[in-house]
């Protein structure tokens, strides 16, 4: 993509191709040229990544499988459509926008905290993007609103069960 392209995409959106949300506040032109390089890094880093030397093959092996047990779908979407809440599944596709539709390998104890479990399937999950980042960040994976660190560990026992986390909380500290 050409800067030019970028500055388009940026117009049409109001936001930038490697940003997770819609901006609030817009860009200058110095902060695009700044963002834009900061896109071209990022894909660069994926290139990088996907270069024969640098392949995880045991990372790409649990995706499978965890795409294979979770049905290929958003865990939340599925919860969430189960209980029939079409209400919260609107609100949730209003506010990720395009993220909605991005299915991430979301792992529930973060891999900083426990390396250990980074390739144990039990503790990786479908979610949708903006979910996923919103979890991360210690946000409604909703809303997006702010949630305290309380909030997010009973977001993934909902997501996972209360056994299920129990067991990966205690393994994380203990394994």
């Amino acid at each position: 993509m050409t800067f030019e392209e970028f500055k388009e995409f940026y117009k049409k959106f109001g936001r930038c191709p490697n940003d997770i949300g819609d901006r609030k506040n817009s860009l200058n032109e110095r902060q695009l040229i700044t963002r834009y390089d900061k896109y071209l890094k990022g894909l660069q880093k994926k290139r990088d990544s996907l270069s024969k030397n640098n392949i995880d093959e045991e990372w790409d092996f649990l995706k499978k499988e965890v795409f294979k047990r979770d049905g290929g779908s958003c865990r939340l979407l599925a919860f969430l459509e189960a209980e029939n809440s079409i209400n919260i599944v609107e609100e949730l596709r209003n506010n990720a926008g395009h993220l909605f539709y991005i299915i991430d390998h979301a792992h529930i104890i973060r891999r900083s905290i426990s390396p250990k479990l980074k390739y144990d399937p039990k503790n990786v999950i479908l979610l949708n993007r903006y979910s996923h980042g919103n979890l991360d960040q210690y946000r409604h994976p909703i809303t997006g609103s702010s949630i305290s660190a309380e909030e997010v560990e009973n977001w993934w026992r909902f997501l996972v069960g209360e056994k299920n986390y129990n067991e990966l909380k205690e393994q994380s500290v203990n394994g």
